[in-house]
């Protein structure tokens, strides 16, 4: 944990203005925003790297080379056969040693490719003490004995690559979330037994929490970073981001008086509140205190009108 992590808090504004509309009904349109900052957020200073490193970059070749391949009748490997559009692939070939052309036609690694998986892709090289040890080789990374190696560095994939396989848990307080809202609310007071609202919202909101984009934690400040830069324009892409941008909602909440006549502790008239729903397509839902019904005489029953 950061020693001096800081404690979370929101911040929040509004502003409204009413209208009233004649005798009964009033306007208001309301802004309301909020922002919150320092939110605990757990990284992973040992999370697969393919940002710095040109990963990313190679990884995004190897599917060029894939689709040019297969457009030129050689379907099933991501291989440089100097074909227009292709390229070398250094890393990956690095990683291959000896057996190049079964790496590059290795059934998971096109399955990473088709899925644009590139974190999958890495994360496997990384894992392997083959893989890995063809890319740093023994003078660079003891484990790997007497693999020469291509003299990458040990922390090419990992910043401790001693802890291969596992996090490496920081909580920090990056966090932070904003929300805008425009609303419109017209209401009209009890008339002639109805009274209703109607709003309105038009709202934007970014939140960037402790999520599941690498099994529960935000993966490295690095991308935390990206992330951010990325807010307004490409966080569909993360379909299990803790982000929430309801933009418009509109409701409306209708409350009728009818006179019913209770007899005997049981409703008259019922065919009343069945022909109403009938006709308007509404759920009528009645609102009555326990021990109303009780009684006999005439009261009258509140019907909550909710719009399906």
């Amino acid at each position: 944990m950061n020693e001096h992590i800081r404690q979370p808090y929101v911040m929040s504004w509004n502003l409204g203005i009413q209208r009233a509309l004649g005798r009964n009904n009033v306007l208001e349109v309301r802004y309301m925003g909020n922002r919150s900052v320092h939110q605990w957020i757990i990284t992973n200073p040992n999370e697969v790297n393919i940002f710095e490193n040109g990963f990313l970059a190679e990884f995004n070749q190897a599917k060029k080379n894939l689709a040019i391949n297969a457009a030129n009748g050689m379907p099933g490997t991501f291989a440089n056969n100097g074909l227009p559009g292709q390229a070398p692939l250094p890393i990956m070939t690095a990683a291959a040693g000896a057996d190049v052309n079964t790496f590059m036609a290795d059934g998971t690694f096109i399955t990473d490719l088709n899925n644009g998986a590139a974190g999958a892709f890495a994360t496997t090289l990384a894992g392997s003490s083959t893989y890995l040890c063809n890319l740093v080789g023994g003078a660079n990374f003891s484990p790997c004995g007497s693999n020469a190696g291509a003299g990458y560095p040990i922390n090419f994939f990992q910043a401790n690559p001693y802890n291969s396989g596992k996090a490496t848990g920081f909580q920090n307080d990056p966090g932070y979330g904003t929300y805008h809202s425009l609303q419109v609310d017209f209401r009209q007071k009890s008339w002639h037994g109805m009274q209703f609202d109607v709003n309105y919202a038009w709202s934007h909101g970014v939140v960037l929490v402790e999520n599941k984009l690498s099994g529960g934690k935000v993966a490295r400040v690095a991308e935390l970073r990206w992330l951010h830069d990325q807010a307004l324009r490409t966080f569909d892409r993360f379909g299990n981001l803790n982000l929430s941008d309801p933009s418009r909602r509109i409701a409306r909440d209708d409350l009728h008086a009818l006179p019913m006549e209770v007899v005997d502790g049981s409703l008259r008239e019922r065919g009343v509140i069945g022909r109403g729903a009938s006709r308007a397509g509404l759920v009528l839902v009645p609102v009555l205190p326990v021990g109303r019904l009780a009684h006999a005489g005439r009261v009258r029953l509140d019907l909550r009108v909710v719009r399906l």
